[in-house]
């Protein structure tokens, strides 16, 4: 299968904003806020428990919301979260505000990662997942541990994380309309995130929608899609399905 790099790079840097949010400012630089700020490591810990019970609420939170609201909406909330959560963190510095702070990084992350985990069938060309995690991982662990960046203020660390969640969050397309431009293949329809190349004509193709993409819309009438269609549970939606003659 075709790798196709040039079409990832969207969703890559969504991957390694991800990834930076999470070790330059999560563990890196609000870890270094937390103890100069306290001075005490009972307090530190106290924050940082803070920070994982959120993120695992936020975390199977996520997991509830993926059934109810596209994947890829989900990151760009979660990396919208995360700019505001890093920016707003560095006006924290006494205990009631920081364990706020933790928590609301906490459960930002949460919900970024498990969106970003869940969404890469449609942020990444099929074929490509691999490679542009690869890449966007390694690329997120490198720029972490540049010693100017690893070694720098806490503002510098939540400043160049927000900025580059920013940025993915502007360069991440929308969910597309998930329209069927010649009709689906009635053999391949037969599951939750079954993957449909568009071969044989099927009447009213264009008002079939995903329980599992709520966010799947029809397309403009006179917009002619491109492309595979996801389709989720149609069997609920529309009642069974067979081929033609059968």
């Amino acid at each position: 299968m075709r790798i196709d790099l040039r079409g990832s790079w969207r969703g890559l840097l969504a991957i390694a904003a991800t990834y930076v949010a999470f070790l330059l400012f999560a563990q890196f630089g609000f870890l270094a806020q937390l103890q100069h700020d306290l001075a005490d490591a009972g307090r530190v810990r106290a924050a940082m428990a803070a920070m994982g019970i959120a993120g695992l609420a936020a975390s199977l939170g996520t997991a509830w919301l993926l059934g109810r609201i596209a994947g890829p909406r989900l990151v760009r909330i979660g990396l919208g979260a995360v700019a505001i959560v890093a920016v707003g963190s560095l006006a924290c510095h006494g205990f009631a505000s920081l364990i706020v702070a933790a928590v609301a990084i906490g459960a930002s992350i949460g919900l970024l990662t498990v969106a970003v985990a869940a969404s890469l069938p449609e942020i990444v060309p099929p074929g490509s997942a691999g490679m542009a995690v690869g890449i966007a991982t390694g690329a997120a662990y490198f720029l972490s541990n540049v010693p100017v960046l690893f070694e720098a203020s806490s503002v510098v660390r939540a400043l160049v994380p927000a900025g580059l969640a920013g940025v993915a969050v502007a360069f991440l397309r929308s969910p597309q309309c998930r329209d069927a431009p010649w009709g689906v293949s009635l053999w391949g329809v037969s599951g939750a995130g079954t993957v449909l190349p568009s071969k044989t004509s099927f009447p009213g193709a264009s008002s079939l929608r995903s329980e599992v993409l709520q966010a799947d819309r029809p397309c403009p009438s006179r917009r002619r899609p491109t492309g595979r269609l996801y389709i989720g549970w149609i069997r609920r939606c529309h009642g069974p399905l067979s081929r033609p003659g059968v």
